[in-house]
């Protein structure tokens, strides 16, 4: 069951292959898939390029951002679309209990089963360290709509951080619990 069908118009940012600023493409892949009024590529360039310097510094550009940068893109976003379109974006981390679910991916299920209108942006580690934005889920898939253009993620390969995993090793999508956060639009 996915969050939405995709449009085959729609595109998400595509991130360049020297930055890692994953996460603020992730948290605006995730606005152009909620808010239609939003899915305007320069309007959205433009809130990119605004970020820089506000948020991000060279090192972030350099070496990624972690979750404090997300929260504060977040924002920044946030206080944009709220002027822009007059709507509230919302980010929670809806889990307050994650031993509840033996994956990630089944925690997702649980909210996709009962919100609506929202998206996954989630930071992962293992075969590769990254931001994404999760739309939805199948029997067997996560759906994405990311900025490296991963497509899907097989289910079975999502798991929790924990100490024993050798994350350097690992071919698993290996998640950390605050770093699942679902995004929603309020409109007012």
């Amino acid at each position: 069951m996915t969050a939405f069908h995709l449009n085959p118009h729609l595109k998400p940012l595509r991130q360049g292959d020297l930055d890692g600023l994953c996460g603020a493409y992730a948290i605006l892949n995730a606005l152009q898939w909620l808010l239609p009024k939003a899915r305007d590529t320069d309007y959205l360039t433009k809130l990119f390029d605004k970020t820089i310097g506000k948020i991000y510094t060279i090192e972030n550009i350099r070496d990624g951002g972690e979750e404090p940068e997300l929260r504060d893109v977040f924002q920044f976003v946030r206080r944009h679309v709220a002027r822009d379109f007059k709507v509230d974006m919302k980010l929670t981390a809806p889990f307050a209990r994650v031993d509840d679910f033996k994956r990630p991916d089944q925690a997702m299920q649980s909210v996709f089963d009962t919100e609506k209108g929202g998206v996954f942006v989630f930071g992962f580690e293992g075969f590769d360290s990254h931001w994404t934005v999760a739309r939805g889920l199948t029997g067997n898939e996560v759906i994405l709509f990311d900025s490296w253009e991963y497509v899907t993620f097989d289910r079975g390969k999502f798991a929790w951080s924990d100490p024993e995993i050798d994350i350097a090793k690992s071919d698993k999508i290996v998640i950390s619990s605050p770093d699942l956060n679902w995004i929603s639009i309020d409109r007012r």
